[in-house]
């Protein structure tokens, strides 16, 4: 009898431990807002862009209203649409998140 309630006893904790380790997942969802793009200096010049390049990087707007930039992840395809649901990531650099999951596409 000691050892069932012991084993449950281990099986809750290990519930628990598990339920607020997901729970405090730094990740946050927010809007696509907009994305970063480079084009030749000719483009300027002349007021028309012939070929932008996407950067790789992505402005995303958090609930609170706070813009943050995110590294693009190519494996989720090369098509962006401005009001993606996107859950964003921290990384190593506080300057940049990075883009882990699309949550809702308009």
């Amino acid at each position: 009898m000691k050892n069932t309630y012991r084993k449950y006893r281990f099986i809750l904790l290990f519930i628990l431990l598990a339920s607020l380790i997901a729970g405090c997942s730094p990740n946050k969802v927010g809007k696509l807002v907009g994305v970063e793009f480079t084009m030749g200096l000719n483009d300027i010049a002349d007021g028309v862009v012939d070929k932008a390049n996407f950067g790789g990087i992505v402005i995303v707007e958090l609930d609170d209203g706070t813009k943050v930039k995110a590294l693009w992840d190519k494996s989720l395809g090369d098509q962006v649409t401005g009001g993606m649901k996107l859950e964003i990531a921290p990384t190593d650099d506080p300057n940049f998140w990075k883009v882990i999951k699309i949550v809702e596409a308009p």
